[in-house]
């Protein structure tokens, strides 16, 4: 009777990749960046819908008036931050992985395709980053002027 030996793969530390780790349990490149970029491109879909709906947001109040610094302004600047900062520690943790791959002299190159494509999600996340801080600035300094503007109008008048 013959047996049959499943062997699995082992889970590494580097989260998805045990999946796409080889026999030895190292993992190329192109096998790093495979796993990351497809859960990457996920997330990056995830914080652009959030991103987008924040726009919006943002531009309801602008459209109802921003007023001045309120505690309802600090708290909507806050949930923009914060998911200003998840995206920033996103780009933080693909950044080794974004310089290891990056590389315009072979960016068409067929061998180099699997950088290419990390990269191009990269660069989606650093967009992101600088969309998500303009919401909060989008919202900030309106509302900073307006509470200046209110405090020299009192002061001038009083």
């Amino acid at each position: 009777m013959q047996s049959e030996v499943i062997q699995f793969m082992p889970h590494t530390s580097e989260g998805l990749l045990g999946v796409a780790g080889t026999a030895a349990g190292a993992a190329t490149l192109d096998d790093q960046l495979r796993g990351v970029a497809s859960f990457a491109s996920l997330t990056l879909a995830v914080l652009t819908f959030f991103t987008t709906r924040r726009a919006q947001r943002l531009g309801e109040d602008h459209a109802a008036g921003l007023g001045s610094l309120s505690l309802g302004v600090i708290r909507n600047a806050l949930l923009d931050l914060l998911l200003a900062l998840t995206t920033f520690l996103a780009c933080a943790a693909m950044f080794s992985l974004f310089t290891v791959s990056w590389s315009v002299s072979q960016w068409t190159d067929r061998e180099h395709v699997s950088q290419s494509m990390f990269s191009i999600v990269y660069i989606g996340f650093a967009a992101v980053l600088i969309v998500q801080l303009g919401l909060v600035a989008g919202r900030m300094i309106p509302s900073l002027r307006n509470t200046l503007a209110q405090r020299r109008s009192r002061s001038s008048s009083g």
